[in-house]
């Protein structure tokens, strides 16, 4: 993962974007605290938005803020249907 300043992005950007295989986090722990923290995101009800930092092959880290939808297991559904992959997500904040 990159400690590069991460990019703006809107949510019509995203279909651009070619995302990781791997998981950006590498301890358990972390995996845990952000699946914990993408549900708690889907379950708050209105058009509350959350800034999420993802890391894209070939352009490092980017953020996007939007409603999240739906939490699944390996995606995340945004506000307009877009997805985003679990395994790209580093953070999620209000």
């Amino acid at each position: 993962m990159s400690k590069a300043t991460p990019i703006d992005l809107t949510n019509s950007q995203l279909h651009k974007i070619t995302f990781l295989k791997n998981d950006v986090l590498k301890e358990q722990s972390e995996r845990i605290a952000r699946e914990k923290t993408l549900r708690e995101a889907a379950q708050i009800q209105g058009n509350a938005k959350f800034k999420i930092t993802f890391e894209s092959k070939f352009h490092g880290l980017l953020t996007v803020t939007a409603p999240i939808l739906m939490s699944g297991d390996a995606f995340v559904v945004l506000k307009g249907g877009k997805l985003i992959p679990k395994r790209s997500i580093v953070s999620v904040k209000s």
